[in-house]
């Protein structure tokens, strides 16, 4: 076996392939949407030494050392 990754087709397909597709993909797609547009509307986001860090694509997740990204609740405008 050739490093964490397999080679073969169809090795990770998060929802699967043909039809044997997940039901909840669809469902799944709207959760994420909604939770990034809830979390780019109240808060303010950016890199904290200004460049995003190598990615090991050998693995799913990316987890650094030290926190990247900084955040900070969007001032709310009053009319």
């Amino acid at each position: 076996m050739k490093g964490a990754c397999s080679e073969e087709k169809f090795s990770y397909v998060p929802f699967g392939a043909g039809r044997h597709r997940c039901i909840g993909e669809a469902f799944a797609y709207v959760q994420i949407k909604t939770i990034w547009s809830t979390l780019l509307r109240g808060f303010e986001f950016e890199l904290v030494d200004g460049k995003f860090p190598d990615v090991n694509v050998a693995t799913l997740l990316h987890t650094p050392d030290h926190p990247i990204i900084r955040y900070r609740r969007r001032s709310t405008a009053t009319a």
